[in-house]
């Protein structure tokens, strides 16, 4: 006598595969995403901590982006729960042979973490909450002079990171009625696909987000500083970035102001390239007075009403 046993009658497999709704891969999607943000960002923390010091994105706006991400992601995953009041109870214990209580802690841990990154670089892209919060400001220079501390926080990312990217591939590797799932390089795969989407996103951001000023305002602190300009000198504004709103030439002032109280700060009277022509002209004996700029502006003025 030959028996068979079968579960093709679930009413979750026919007539066709639905054990989960749109909750889990949204949750997958952004769990991913926010993983290699954190690896990412750990990375660049680490640098800052040996002295490298790079005032990018990935160490000033990745915390903050990881971290809503994340809270969309938990939202998703706390909705698909069947006895949403008793979650708190997967966190009266922890199972050292559970990805699934491994994945729960990660996601705990996650948030100091990602709170304590952003207060690296906080004040700085984020001026106006530094004013507001001036515990922020407080501890983001606590942070930068303890660079032990950043090191920590950097490799701390780093593995969390892993974590969180790698735990939900092994857990769903662990089931064997889905030989496409039951592989050792599910986890790996989740990883280094979290870490490509974290990558493009940010990337994303960059392009279609308008960027903050203050970055630019670092970079022209650190040249004042270099040259060891003092008193009061003309600082030119050229660049498109400087067309946005004037919040972000505040933000750009404060920064700079930093390293240099007394300069002061001009809009260009005419373009680059005509400032370039003038010097040209300069350097070839032209004496390039008042009544010479006033008739080249006039000029620009002219043509840029005839293109309008």
């Amino acid at each position: 006598m030959l028996e068979l046993t079968t579960t093709r009658h679930n009413p979750l497999v026919d007539p066709h595969l639905a054990v989960w709704s749109w909750e889990i891969p949204v949750y997958l999607f952004l769990g991913g995403i926010v993983a290699g943000m954190m690896v990412l960002a750990g990375i660049n923390l680490i640098r800052i901590a040996r002295g490298d010091d790079p005032k990018t994105f990935f160490s000033v706006q990745t915390p903050i982006f990881a971290m809503l991400l994340l809270s969309l992601g938990m939202g998703a995953l706390f909705l698909d729960l069947a006895h949403k009041l008793y979650v708190w109870r997967i966190y009266l214990a922890f199972e050292p042979t559970s990805p699934m209580s491994w994945g729960a802690w990660v996601l705990i841990l996650v948030y100091p973490v990602l709170i304590g990154s952003a207060l690296v670089r906080l004040p700085e892209s984020w001026p106006g909450l530094a004013r507001a919060v001036p515990a922020v400001a407080r501890a983001s220079d606590w942070l930068l002079a303890r660079r032990r501390v950043i090191g920590a926080l950097g490799w701390t990312n780093v593995v969390l990171g892993v974590g969180l990217g790698i735990y939900t591939g092994i857990l769903l590797n662990t089931m064997v009625a889905r030989p496409l799932w039951n592989s050792a390089i599910l986890g790996p795969l989740f990883l280094v696909s979290g870490l490509s989407a974290g990558a493009a996103l940010i990337h994303l951001a960059t392009r279609l987000l308008p960027g903050r000023p203050a970055p630019q305002g670092l970079v022209a602190g650190a040249v004042i500083k270099r040259l060891e300009l003092r008193g009061k000198f003309p600082l030119s504004l050229n660049g498109g970035v400087f067309k946005q709103p004037s919040v972000y030439i505040m933000a750009f002032e404060e920064t700079v102001r930093r390293e240099a109280p007394d300069c002061i700060l001009i809009q260009p009277r005419m373009p680059p390239v005509l400032g370039s022509a003038l010097l040209a002209l300069r350097a070839t004996g032209v004496r390039v007075d008042d009544g010479l700029l006033s008739k080249v502006e006039n000029s620009y003025r002219r043509l840029e009403n005839v293109d309008d």
